[in-house]
């Protein structure tokens, strides 16, 4: 039997994917197959992707999938629904119903997730007989993954600039720190709802734990860091930020050396970069170790500089773990490739 009828008994048909303009892929359709399903020129069709592949519906066929609907009260209780709305927008969930007809006071619940949806990019609530509707407009087209890594870098490295800025200057960071907490959370819910989408595209099971598991330690990493330059901030307004004995600088510069492996290593991350980390890691972590225990002539502001930088650094620990766990899951789903690290 040859090749292609061989494809044919197994109901496959291979097809060279080419490029159309500037932003589109096309692929032909076997001729015999569209005849059976009844496409003809000019018609429309719907494409889906589902658990890491492509279908094409022909119009005839589709039946629109009812909204995902989550009855509060019934199904999820009152105190999770905003973190309901947080959850659908980081599971790629663009359409969905939250229904509160069973609660009742419910305006302080429907302002409240209304509020949420406006530090979300994309999101938007409409209210409708006591159900909300829960939209997300994002072109997936325009999504950038590398575009908002390098935002979430710079993130982090805004906030190093903050702690020395309250180190070095002795100036309160306010209306900064104000700003970061909000592009933290626009940008660590639009991080985690792209890493999702982005695992399955690679080949990695649909709501790779990894992929997500990735994304919330990042998340918890710069907020260690938001968390110290709140504290020391505070510290100088009220005027008891002594003068650090520790040399804050050296350990400001080495954690910004490790938010940078942390960054690169996100989206396609490399054993030996990961390796890397995990030493620097394990230096300073040894090295706050030390100071902490057998220096004695440390001041408030020591203390609080390195207990949260020894945070961070157990943060990215575990995150590395994570990392080794998305590198195992990407090995698992090729077959016939290995790869030797640690």
């Amino acid at each position: 039997m040859n090749s292609k009828s061989k494809h044919e008994t197994n109901g496959i048909e291979k097809r060279r994917v080419q490029r159309l303009g500037a932003s589109s892929l096309i692929v032909t359709l076997p001729k015999k197959w569209a005849n059976i399903l009844g496409i003809r020129v000019g018609d429309t069709v719907y494409l889906r992707l589902s658990k890491g592949r492509i279908e094409i519906i022909p119009s005839h066929l589709f039946t629109k999938e009812p909204l995902s609907t989550i009855r509060v009260g019934e199904d999820l209780p009152e105190d999770l629904a905003r973190v309901a709305v947080s959850c659908l927008y980081i599971l790629g969930v663009d359409e969905a119903i939250v229904d509160l007809s069973g609660v009742e006071r419910r305006e302080d619940l429907i302002l409240s997730i209304k509020r949420i949806a406006q530090e979300l990019i994309g999101m938007d609530v409409l209210e409708k007989n006591g159900k909300l509707i829960v939209k997300v407009f994002i072109d997936k087209e325009k999504i950038d993954i590398d575009t908002i890594i390098t935002n979430y870098k710079n993130l982090f490295l805004h906030i190093m600039t903050l702690i020395k800025k309250i180190v070095n200057k002795k100036t309160p960071v306010d209306r900064e720190l104000e700003v970061v907490r909000r592009d933290l959370i626009r940008y660590q819910h639009l991080l985690l709802r792209i890493m999702k989408q982005y695992s399955s595209s690679v080949g990695v099971h649909r709501g790779s734990v990894c992929s997500v598991s990735m994304g919330t330690y990042l998340g918890m990493a710069i907020d260690a860091l938001i968390g110290t330059t709140t504290i020391l901030n505070e510290a100088l307004k009220r005027g008891v930020l002594e003068n650090f004995t520790v040399d804050a600088d050296s350990l400001l510069n080495e954690s910004s050396i490790l938010i940078s492996l942390m960054i690169e290593n996100v989206v396609r991350p490399r054993p030996e970069s990961i390796t890397d980390l995990r030493r620097r890691t394990r230096k300073m972590f040894d090295t706050i170790e030390r100071l902490l225990v057998g220096r004695l002539d440390l001041t408030r502001s020591d203390y609080i500089l390195l207990s949260s930088m020894m945070q961070f650094a157990r943060v990215i620990t575990i995150y590395t773990n994570v990392v080794a766990c998305r590198l195992i899951e990407t090995i698992v789903n090729k077959e016939g490739e290995q790869w030797s690290f640690f």
